[in-house]
């Protein structure tokens, strides 16, 4: 995140964001405003700004060394890819209460009436655990009262306690082989890991669904899973996987 409040162009988002009140994201951290001001001061008294040496801490604490990469490592514990399925019609707004066939049904190949007639899943990738609906289905006043669906399959190598780490927008019930373990209802934006639900994982596969409900505009969720501590967890794979899309 230091990279990326100092570096290039982002200093200049650095100098403009310092001019307003802050976004409602991920500028809310005290470390990135910290940063945010002092970047914008520099800029404001001497008309440039410096990028400075890497901090060992930093070094450390990096995913993937410092420098260009075409291939990103992934990131431990992030969900790469999802099955997908909607839009379907809320017109009661029971939102997270409107049931249709995914409720109770995990019919991959199947394919269901929705809002804009027949619908099926669909296979999307996730942006570094963020699944933008929006981008599938439209957003602001072009999907509102509606309900979506996404599936997937965590495979763990030992049977472990972990931390389920989530966030939606907007109401969201989540299940673990079938069984509903986090539910949120209400409007919200999406905000990284602003959720953690203690969550078990056998050995093998463990089948999670995600059903999002939209009150109106954007519309998404984020999911990761760490170790019982929030830690990055290694050794999980994911079905789909990325590189099937």
């Amino acid at each position: 995140m230091e990279d990326f409040v100092r570096e290039g162009a982002c200093g200049l988002i650095a100098y403009t964001a310092r001019l307003r009140p802050p976004f409602n994201g991920w500028d809310r951290s005290d470390s990135v405003q910290a940063a945010m001001h002092a970047a914008h001061e520099e800029i404001r008294s001497t008309g440039r700004l410096r990028v400075p040496p890497q901090p060992q801490q930093m070094a450390r604490d990096r995913i993937q060394p410092r420098g260009f990469w075409a291939s990103p490592r992934e990131i431990p514990g992030l969900v790469p890819a999802w099955y997908i399925i909607g839009p379907f019609d809320d017109p009661q707004r029971a939102r997270l209460g409107a049931m249709h066939a995914p409720d109770s049904v995990r019919d991959l190949d199947a394919t269901y009436r929705g809002t804009r007639g027949a619908v099926r899943w669909l296979l999307r990738r996730s942006q570094a655990g963020y699944v933008g609906l929006s981008a599938l289905y439209g957003g602001d006043r072009s999907v509102v009262d509606a309900v979506a669906y996404a599936a997937c399959t965590v495979v763990s190598p030992a049977e472990q306690d972990v931390q389920m780490r989530f966030g939606s927008d907007d109401d969201a019930a989540v299940s673990i082989d079938g069984r509903e373990v986090w539910r949120h209802e209400g409007e919200r934006g999406v905000r990284r890991d602003e959720d953690v639900v203690p969550v078990h994982l056998r050995a093998g596969q463990t089948r999670v669904l995600a059903k999002v409900a939209n009150r109106s505009g954007q519309w998404g969720f984020f999911v990761r899973f760490t170790d019982s501590d929030g830690r990055p967890l290694d050794g999980l794979t994911f079905l789909p996987r990325a590189d099937a899309t």
